[in-house]
């Protein structure tokens, strides 16, 4: 069972999930300032529309639909809501999967004018792309089988972890196993999801991964009670998720730091949350 944080004020209660939502700025701002800023929007685009690479693996969180294509999801929602606020309309906006490790040159080669795909902000992330303000704040987690004899960080030594390319997951227990803190041996994989399938056929006795995406993960597979999360978020940093831009794109990170702040006052955020959960 996933253990969580105690409740707080500003927290979302989903069952057994606890959600924080980051308060980074208080108040929120008018229509006013918002359009003033808005109105230099097109000139900061790559086309007549958002491009925004995402991920397409994750339902609930981005997720596309190989049969119709329709991409689905809390980050995919908000990346919609952030085109209504700013360009008018939900419409004018263009998925672009980005995979975990290539969401920073998916901007720095162009392909995207903005990054929302679960991108923790670090130091040395914020020297290659500017980020908003937190639009999530996460946590560290694995996911195991039901009845696994994994049940805390300490029973990690000697097991078989999958563990996203390009992740803070992947940096943080690659630290672990080079400081000799862990032993254990780490399966990388490109997708997301690759972690609960290595999971389910028993090629890793764990998955690694934001405790979001392993939720998500386990409650829109097909067989959710077969799994197991477990909060190992006491051991390392938490996570906050920004949207990237491409480094000096400051005029587009205020408007994007002002939607946020706008949907996290008016409880947009909240119920784009709450969507993915139901």
């Amino acid at each position: 069972m996933l253990a969580v944080p105690p409740r707080r004020r500003g927290d979302l209660v989903r069952g057994s999930l606890v959600v924080h939502i980051r308060k980074s700025r208080p108040g929120c701002y008018d229509d006013r300032e918002l359009r003033r800023l808005g109105s230099a929007m097109d000139s900061l685009l790559s086309q007549d529309c958002l491009t925004v690479g995402v991920s397409f693996d994750i339902a609930g969180m981005a997720w596309r639909d190989p049969r119709t294509g329709e991409i689905t999801g809390f980050e995919a929602d908000l990346s919609r809501a952030i085109a209504r606020e700013l360009l008018g309309s939900p419409d004018r906006i263009a998925f672009v999967q980005v995979l975990p490790d290539q969401r920073i040159a998916a901007l720095q080669q162009g392909r995207a004018d903005m990054v929302v795909a679960q991108l923790t902000i670090t130091p040395d992330r914020a020297e290659q792309v500017d980020f908003s303000i937190p639009y999530y704040e996460a946590r560290e987690a694995i996911l195991v089988r039901a009845g696994s004899a994994i049940k805390t960080y300490e029973d990690l030594q000697g097991k078989r972890i999958a563990v996203p390319a390009g992740s803070i997951s992947l940096r943080r227990l690659q630290a672990r196993l080079t400081q000799g803190a862990l032993e254990a041996t780490l399966i990388v994989t490109p997708l997301e999801s690759q972690g609960l399938e290595a999971v389910a056929d028993g090629t890793a006795d764990a998955a690694s991964n934001d405790n979001i995406n392993l939720l998500l993960m386990r409650k829109h597979c097909a067989r959710p009670e077969l799994f197991e999360i477990l909060d190992i978020g006491d051991h390392f940093d938490p996570k906050p998720f920004g949207i990237a831009v491409t480094k000096g794109n400051r005029k587009l990170v205020d408007l994007l730091d002002l939607a946020i702040s706008r949907f996290e006052a008016d409880g947009r955020l909240r119920s784009l949350l709450e969507r993915a959960f139901s």
